[in-house]
């Protein structure tokens, strides 16, 4: 029986809320060390995170946050620093620290090595969950034709695509590997753009043209029983 990790975002958030107190800046959920922050900062610190919307942040430190982009799209790190100017001075301002998928240590052994290989509709490209009730794990070929696109690094562009799609997109795939209890989801979009999680944690990235060419063609060949759902 396949085995399904139950530790959405959503669980850590709601859980840790109940025992902590709690406030709201912007409409997000602000708990932890709520009181190392004042509303000011933590509006900052989401600004540098880059998500427009979050649903939450834990305060971790006076100088560390996690922003919450969604249930489904993960955290990502924001640092107070110090940053360096061209003309020698320093001044401290938040930064995220994510990384895209190329810049994570070890995700391509990651992904080459999972034990298991699942995808399942992708029916809101824009605002993707993950569908654990239509997830289908993928066979021997598929896997290993899947693997072969997004387990090598020079099928990816280094560093995040910043582009946003605007209006509506087809419905589309996500891929879930999972390695013991850690998990990499990700929500593939057009052109082949991919957002997720690894280990919880908010990372991205896009295939090179070719590569995304061949993955839309995986998917005409591996996934048409979960591109229906549009």
């Amino acid at each position: 029986m396949r085995m399904l990790i139950a530790t959405y975002v959503g669980v850590a958030i709601f859980g840790l809320a109940i025992v902590a107190k709690s406030t709201h800046v912007e409409g997000a959920l602000v708990y932890g060390k709520v009181k190392e922050l004042s509303a000011n900062e933590t509006h900052e610190a989401i600004i540098a995170s880059g998500f427009q919307s979050p649903v939450a942040v834990e305060v971790v430190s006076s100088t560390e946050v996690h922003v919450y982009a969604s249930r489904d799209l993960g955290w990502r790190r924001v640092r107070y620093t110090e940053v360096n100017e061209p003309d020698g001075s320093k001044h401290r301002e938040w930064e995220s620290d994510g990384l895209g998928i190329p810049g994570i240590p070890g995700i391509f052994e990651f992904i080459s090595a999972a034990d298991v290989v699942y995808v399942f509709p992708n029916i809101t490209p824009l605002d993707p969950h993950r569908d654990d009730k239509r997830s289908r794990q993928l066979g021997p070929e598929g896997r290993r034709d899947l693997v072969r696109l997004l387990g090598h690094e020079e099928h990816w562009l280094h560093g995040f695509d910043n582009r946003f799609g605007s209006g509506k997109e087809s419905a589309n795939v996500g891929f879930l590997f999972q390695r013991g209890r850690s998990e990499l989801v990700l929500f593939l979009s057009g052109d082949g753009r991919l957002q997720g999680t690894f280990k919880g944690e908010h990372t991205g990235g896009s295939l090179m043209r070719d590569a995304a060419r061949a993955l839309d063609s995986w998917k005409g060949k591996y996934a048409q029983e979960e591109l229906p759902f549009h």
